[in-house]
């Protein structure tokens, strides 16, 4: 054999897709081809079980090069190679003196961006406890604590000033100005989104033609003042940490934008001194490919809007800033956070964003850890410099998946956009609630998507863990209470939206297991009664086991038994807990059955039976016979173990409290 030979296949035919469709029938061995292989989306887009070079006929863009417009690759020709993202993790402490040392210890190990969430309690307070999050910015000598010994011409630093830009934009230039900074090397964005609060706050305390002109003004004091920093970040990740689909996200956001825009120009601002002016704010999850895809596929919805005002290639590169999202993460099982938003990460930096904040894995413990800030910064770090993301140019282009999903987001935002617009706006349709609905009917089908575990959510509602070591080093949130008549009147009002995750209703379910625990000394206990040989019982017994489990039931595990007879002595002798599972064979089940609930109930009346399995054509005969619950894969798991809890565990909490 001559090692040095060149490699060639031209020897091997090269399959057709119907060779391959064909392979994939017969693998099958008998089911649909398009019920098993195809997927629809949340959005509404068919996936297909492979992609290839045919998908990608007509679709625009392709031989764009970064750099180029529509920038579907990146703003810059040399993509991130000579120009990396932002590291720009948010530093979520209210107290000046912690929010300054954590800072410059986070810009001395390799952040080197600012991102401030803006303490809003000290603007207005519309409910009477609310956590008492974010730095508070009332007066210059709060910015001189925040910011002591930290030169801001080195680093961007951006805000979430919302609908208070107006009172907070002349405090931070008064600051800037006292410190004799060059203004032209202040970078960043105040972070105004007067539509996006008001949906988060369910209204504000300014009208809208008072949001409007106070934000004309500010636009214009910014640009006078500091002349390459922004005024405005449309915050999309508001939408989809309330449960919108990536689809709604985009579509949102640039239909925020027109409005601004229409509304702006009535005080003589025009789309030219706006668009600079701006910089998008989108959430990435665990869902990787969607998140490369809805960033990409923003760059080229802006650039479309950009050139549809008339604006050539300078104004249509957006900037984007990524955070990782708040409704895939769990406080049980908290670790999984961390491979979560690493992998929210590398979504964001494979979609092109230009600075990224990577949350912290254990926040529904309390104010991060020194672990948790390290391990949110470095996972960035580890990205750029052990990955070697950024040696190569947008390396996603191309392929056929990414490109195909790319496109089919781009119209399906476009198509949602247009009838917003059309509708009167994005104004129009949150004044109507037609925004909240569409998001509300979108979280519903997710939260019923993890309920009926069609999602999974690791350690949540699929392999929970009983017995696990918790965050403890936590510095506890803070809660500002105040009296209901001291509330911020709203001058306008809407429906809001809810941030929301959606592991919440599975960990009220691991409450109550844990509050039982503290009453009894044990967790609530189910017996898994077993019958037959091992291939009869074991695999039910394994699906009951990790179902069972996510509400914190301690299962015991019981002999396998041939005769109902020998498992009573068992039930009888062991004093058995007052939940069982019966784990078998359907055919065991039709022999078994009859005489066994009917044992168990006469023994213990009030035992709650649960059956391994779902029958078809026998469950109203079984529920004859006792059985009380039925897990199953089709079962919706919340709603089975909440009726169970009802059961074995509620009853006790109730009489203890």
């Amino acid at each position: 054999m001559n090692i040095n030979q060149n490699l060639d296949f031209s020897e091997f035919p090269k399959p057709t897709y119907d060779q391959w469709k064909n392979e994939a029938i017969k693998s099958l061995k008998g089911a649909d081809f398009e019920k098993k292989l195809f997927s629809q989306t949340l959005e509404g887009i068919l996936l297909l079980p492979i992609y290839n070079m045919l998908d990608l006929d007509n679709l625009p863009y392709l031989s764009n090069h970064p750099g180029v417009s529509p920038y579907l690759r990146g703003n810059y020709a040399s993509g991130t190679i000579a120009r990396k993202w932002e590291i720009a993790q948010s530093i979520p402490f209210s107290n000046h003196a912690e929010f300054n040392s954590q800072l410059r210890q986070a810009l001395a190990n390799g952040q080197d961006a600012i991102t401030i969430n803006i303490n809003r309690h000290e603007y207005y307070q519309f409910f009477p406890l609310a956590v008492n999050c974010g730095t508070k910015f009332i007066h210059q000598d709060d910015l001189s604590a925040a910011f002591d010994g930290i030169n801001l011409e080195d680093y961007p630093i951006y805000f979430n000033a919302g609908d208070i830009y107006s009172e907070f934009a002349p405090l931070f230039i008064d600051y800037l100005n006292s410190k004799e900074y060059d203004l032209t090397k202040i970078k960043g964005n105040i972070g105004a989104d007067p539509f996006g609060e008001i949906l988060i706050n369910g209204g504000s305390k300014y009208s809208v033609d008072h949001l409007i002109s106070s934000l004309a003004e500010t636009i214009s004091i910014l640009h006078d003042s500091v002349p390459n920093y922004g005024a405005i970040t449309l915050n999309g990740a508001f939408y989809y940490n309330a449960g919108a689909t990536a689809v709604q996200e985009l579509a949102f956001s640039f239909a925020n934008l027109i409005d601004l825009i229409t509304k702006l120009s009535q005080y003589g601002l025009q789309p030219h001194q706006i668009f600079p002016k701006i910089r998008l704010h989108f959430s990435v999850s665990s869902d990787f490919f969607m998140n490369i895809a809805k960033l990409r596929a923003a760059r080229v919805l802006w650039a479309k809007l950009a050139e549809a005002y008339g604006l050539d290639a300078t104004y249509q590169k957006v900037k984007i800033h990524s955070s990782t999202s708040m409704r895939d993460k769990t406080k049980l099982d908290p670790y999984v956070n961390i491979l979560r938003n690493s992998i929210a990460g590398l979504s964001a930096i494979l979609g092109n964003s230009e600075s990224i904040d990577i949350g912290n894995f254990d926040f529904a413990y309390g104010h991060p850890s020194e672990l948790s800030l390290r391990i949110s910064r470095n996972t960035q770090l580890v990205l750029l410099h052990e990955a070697h993301l950024n040696d190569t140019i947008d390396p996603v282009s191309g392929s056929y998946y990414i490109e195909s999903l790319t496109n089919d987001l781009i119209n399906s935002a476009w198509k949602l956009f247009l009838d917003i617009d059309t509708s009167g706006g994005f104004w129009n349709a949150i004044q109507s609630g037609n925004i909240q609905s569409l998001i509300a009917d979108s979280a519903n089908i997710i939260d019923q998507s993890y309920q009926t575990r069609r999602s999974t959510l690791l350690g949540t509602n699929k392999y929970p863990i009983l017995k696990q070591k918790l965050p403890t080093d936590n510095p506890p949130y803070q809660f500002k209470d105040i009296a209901f008549k001291e509330l911020t009147p709203k001058i306008t009002e809407v429906q809001s939206i809810k941030i929301t995750r959606f592991a919440y209703q599975f960990e009220l379910l691991r409450d109550n297991a844990s509050k039982f625990e503290q009453i009894t000394g044990a967790l609530p206990q189910i017996l898994m009664l077993n019958f037959g040989e091992v291939n009869e019982w074991k695999p039910r017994n394994d699906f009951a086991l990790d179902f069972l489990q996510v509400a914190g039931f301690d299962c015991i595990q019981s002999p396998a038994f041939n005769s109902y007879e020998d498992a009573m002595i068992f039930f009888i002798d062991q004093s058995c807990p007052n939940s069982i599972a019966i784990c078998s064979s359907d055919a065991k089940y039709e022999s078994l059955l009859p005489e066994l609930s009917f044992l168990i109930k006469k023994y213990k009346p009030m035992c709650n039976i649960i059956l391994a399995g779902y029958p078809e054509g026998m469950i109203d005969e079984y529920k004859s016979y006792g059985i009380d619950h039925f897990v199953h894969l089709k079962a919706n798991i919340f709603e089975t173990l909440s009726d169970i809890q009802k059961y074995s565990v509620l009853p006790i909490i109730k009489e203890r409290n």
